[in-house]
């Protein structure tokens, strides 16, 4: 690709890519089989979307379904969820009535959630790491930060071959980099949904002081720069 940018009134887009409209001058085409993104300059009229099988494509999807069968996933995957309590009122949020439930885990829960995973690591000897993902809710907020200065540091400590991961909207990142460093977090998920207006649009604060879009980017940038991958 010559340009950063595909000039364009017509998409060709085959059973393995997607078009999504960015904002009404950009467009993105996504390969979910390649895991690549093209981006669509869109010209001031009708942009057409054809689409068409490939069998080049399905000959892509046999050689990566191969490699699926024949690897083993060496990690043991444990989810937890210190609270449903969240700080944003996202409009696609699917979770409803369930975020007014007011129980979280708090730092007495730290050691029966230990012998839990303990447990659980037990019976899955063949597994030769642990990966932990922290989700809500919203996971990264004061109240949470609290279980997780009790429950991290012992987490670590017992399991050395393991790995903390978040999946947050990354609203309250920036104000706990320091807390989240200590934790030694392998990884972040975090949703950006496109640009500043769209974002905001979508991903609503229950704060209607704060910019949304300006946190997430914020967020993202202290991880990056603490190397946390994000």
């Amino acid at each position: 690709m010559k340009d950063f940018f595909l000039n364009m009134k017509k998409i060709t887009i085959n059973q393995f890519q997607s078009y999504y409209d960015i904002n009404k001058d950009i467009g993105i085409i996504v390969d979910f089989l390649l895991t690549k993104v093209q981006f669509v300059k869109k010209n001031n009229f009708p942009l057409i979307i054809k689409e068409q099988y490939s069998k080049e494509y399905q000959n892509y999807d046999k050689i990566m379904m191969t490699k699926l069968c024949t690897s083993t996933d060496r990690a043991l995957r444990i989810t937890l969820i210190p609270s449903y309590q969240c700080n944003m009122k996202c409009s696609y949020c699917y979770e409803g009535d369930i975020k007014n439930i007011d129980e979280r885990f708090n730092p007495s829960d730290a050691n029966i959630l230990l012998k839990i995973i303990g447990d659980i690591y037990e019976l899955e000897k063949t597994k030769s790491r642990l990966i932990l993902t922290l989700l809500g809710g919203e996971p990264i907020t004061g109240s949470n930060i609290k279980f997780y200065d009790d429950f991290l540091p012992k987490f670590k400590k017992r399991f050395d071959k393991s790995y903390v991961e978040f999946v947050s909207n990354g609203l309250e990142v920036a104000a706990n980099i320091n807390k989240i460093s200590s934790y030694n977090v392998s990884s972040f998920q975090i949703t950006l949904d496109g640009d500043e207006v769209t974002h905001n649009l979508r991903r609503k604060v229950a704060n209607n002081t704060i910019n949304s879009f300006t946190n997430t980017c914020k967020a993202i940038d202290c991880l990056l720069d603490r190397n946390i991958r994000v």
